[in-house]
């Protein structure tokens, strides 16, 4: 990676190993918008889009990637989708959901009397 990063989430899509938000040591608690991705062939790093920081997720579907996180930690989630082209950096396109969406379930619990 170009930077050292504390508190980074890593994601793998495909044969890239993506490195999301996190912060500087010396810049405790000031997250980065911006993400960097690790080809497996060519074995070298590269930026990404800044658009999501916070809690990123991703799975693969067939060609395209679905990649999951927020701007800032309390953010509504936010969906992209991205083609992936052999030998080509793609293009994060944004999917919209609905107002009422507000997130995944994070645990739960059930109380019987």
């Amino acid at each position: 990676m170009s930077q050292e990063r504390d508190e980074c989430e890593g994601v793998v899509i495909g044969d890239e190993f993506w490195v999301v938000s996190g912060y500087g040591t010396d810049n405790q608690g000031e997250f980065e918008g911006n993400a960097e991705g690790k080809d497996g062939k060519l074995m070298s790093w590269a930026d990404l889009d800044p658009m999501v920081r916070v809690g990123a997720r991703g799975i693969t579907l067939g060609s395209r990637a679905l990649l999951t996180g927020s701007d800032n930690q309390g953010s509504p989630v936010e969906f992209y989708l991205i083609e992936m082209k052999e030998g080509q950096s793609g293009k994060l396109e944004k999917i919209t959901v609905p107002d009422e969406f507000s997130g995944f379930v994070q645990s739960g619990c059930c109380v019987e009397i």
